[in-house]
């Protein structure tokens, strides 16, 4: 713990966003599968083996995806939406 308290770079509250951003970007990526974009297996392969070390806009390119574009986002909240939507059906 004492390890981790003296070299936080960013606050708690920052990593929870961080978290949350990440998030939505899986979901965005996710969706781009479900629509059956060819090759997404080997580009999101490549993508996770570059962990951190390159910009998102790199990350996201070879999937077509842009994440200044509000329809970027869009796209990932509308499959959380649906997922909750089908959590929703199984109350019924």
């Amino acid at each position: 713990k004492e390890f981790i308290e003296k070299h936080r770079v960013v606050s708690p509250e920052v990593a929870q966003q961080m978290a949350i951003n990440a998030r939505a970007i899986m979901q965005t990526d996710y969706a781009v599968y479900a629509e059956g974009d060819e090759g997404f297996e080997d580009k999101y392969i490549e993508m996770l083996k570059a962990g951190g070390s390159k910009h998102h806009k790199e990350l996201l390119a070879p999937f077509g995806l842009d994440a200044s574009d509000p329809t970027f986002w869009d796209k990932g909240l509308s499959m959380i939406s649906g997922f909750i939507d089908e959590l929703e059906a199984m109350e019924d």
